[in-house]
């Protein structure tokens, strides 16, 4: 029974790869794919490059678990109508997340910085252009905690400026802390975080992290967002010396993915950058 119940949990893991799979190629459809061995390990990269590039958008996923598409495949959707721009597009799976090399358990934030920064050289270092960075939630705090120069703009989705103060807040109880130096991660039914980036998520020093100092910058926000409250965009808006596009949507949840909404970002987003 054991053995039979093993087997038909195998399949049907195998199963849900499999439309995992095909769904992520249909939605990448038109990006080319490769691996590049980044500081940590295998990176699993897409890229949609226009023949005449003028400047290339370097997207960082949310998570933890996420992936290269980000939330709703917000960087692919977005790639294709910046290619009608000549902006060319480059997203990634981070260390330990979708197909890239390792396991949830294996990335922290700082493996996640130094792979976003990897990927800002190799970008600069292959197309010699502009680059913007984008990042969708926690993607958005890695590109904040990320040191990089030359940076054009930076495009901030739902951002979480402090992780902290999110929806992983009940996790950084001393409860929670005792389990996990137990067990060596954070393991609550899918969500699986290993000790060293559980640790660095809840000692990291976020206060810099809200003083935007990029030349041009762009926040979108939902106003019922329940992971990341907007009130931390607002505090970014407030702190940063330079303008920023801020773009609140006053019904919107995290990762505005409303059909009605998202398209109304897009618009946005491309307004902005072909401003650049």
């Amino acid at each position: 029974m054991g053995g039979r119940m093993n087997i038909f949990a195998f399949l049907r893991n195998l199963i849900d790869a499999s439309i995992e799979t095909e769904t992520r190629s249909r939605t990448m459809d038109g990006f080319s794919k490769q691996t590049l061995e980044g500081p940590n390990g295998t990176l699993l990269v897409y890229s949609l490059i226009p023949p005449e590039l003028k400047s290339v958008l370097l997207c960082a996923h949310g998570g933890p678990g996420g992936d290269a598409r980000g939330n709703a495949d917000i960087f692919p959707s977005i790639g294709r109508e910046l290619y009608k721009l000549n902006v060319g597009t480059v997203t990634f799976d981070f260390f330990g997340n979708g197909g890239s090399g390792g396991s949830n358990a294996d990335c922290s934030l700082s493996s996640q910085i130094s792979d976003f920064e990897f990927m800002c050289s190799e970008v600069a270092r292959k197309y010699d252009k502009s680059i913007i960075a984008c990042g969708e939630s926690l993607g958005a705090t890695i590109v904040r905690a990320c040191k990089i120069s030359d940076v054009l703009a930076e495009v901030l989705l739902w951002p979480a400026f402090d992780l902290t103060d999110t929806d992983l807040r009940d996790y950084f109880t001393e409860e929670w802390q005792i389990k996990v130096a137990s067990e060596g991660a954070l393991i609550d039914g899918d969500l699986v975080i290993g000790e060293k980036y559980y640790n660095e998520m809840r000692t990291w020093d976020y206060s810099n992290l809200f003083n935007i100092e990029s030349p041009k910058a762009m926040i979108a926000h939902g106003a019922a967002d329940a992971e990341v409250p907007i009130s931390q965009s607002y505090k970014a808006v407030e702190k940063s010396a330079v303008d920023i596009v801020f773009s609140k949507f006053q019904h919107g949840e995290h990762g505005l993915s409303a059909p009605n909404i998202r398209a109304t970002l897009t618009d946005q987003i491309l307004e902005f950058i072909a401003k650049l």
